[in-house]
């Protein structure tokens, strides 16, 4: 019971202090948003018509109906240009443009353009894309390693793949210099 208590006492404290770390305030100007720190001094200007903090690291920010994403001391980590950004792990940003999905690592490098109906990660190095029906697969640097000709796709191995079309199911695997 006194380990119970004395944990419960430590998760407070913790949890007290990252909010005290990361008390930055909204406030607006002009119709336009900004971010300022707890002493006031403007984190993130009044440029932005919305902002959003996402996550500890990155605000999605409005500017002229396109989203980006900035960082916490408001660097641009992806640009302004995209219809809708989503986080999907901790290094990874799903973007929307024209109904097209892509995918944009945390240094704002476009890994996989805006050319896909979706998207999914299936692991740290492998997302399933998808076009109307059919199921492909890329890698971490955009290499599409099968094309998008199959029903399903998913992970059976480190580089092993389940792949099933019309019916039939079959394996695909990737030796490291094919990865």
């Amino acid at each position: 019971m006194k380990t119970l208590m004395m944990f419960i006492g430590i998760l407070i404290c913790m949890v007290t202090y990252a909010q005290d770390q990361n008390k930055n305030e909204t406030t607006s100007a002009n119709g336009k948003n900004e971010i300022s720190d707890i002493d006031g001094a403007k984190v993130i200007p009044c440029v932005y018509d919305d902002i959003k903090q996402i996550s500890t690291h990155y605000y999605r920010v409005l500017k002229n109906n396109k989203v980006g994403l900035i960082d916490m001391k408001g660097l641009t980590v992806v640009p302004n240009e995209y219809d809708e950004v989503e986080q999907i792990s901790m290094h990874y940003f799903k973007t929307t443009k024209a109904g097209k999905f892509g995918l944009v690592d945390v240094n704002g490098k476009v890994l996989i353009p805006n050319s896909y109906d979706d998207i999914q990660q299936i692991s740290s190095k492998y997302f399933t894309t998808k076009k109307g029906n059919k199921i492909g697969l890329v890698n971490i640097e955009g290499k599409e390693l099968i094309p998008n000709e199959y029903d399903a796709i998913s992970m059976e191995g480190i580089n092993s793949f389940k792949t099933q079309k019309d019916g039939k199911f079959g394996m695909i695997n990737f030796s490291k210099s094919e990865k």
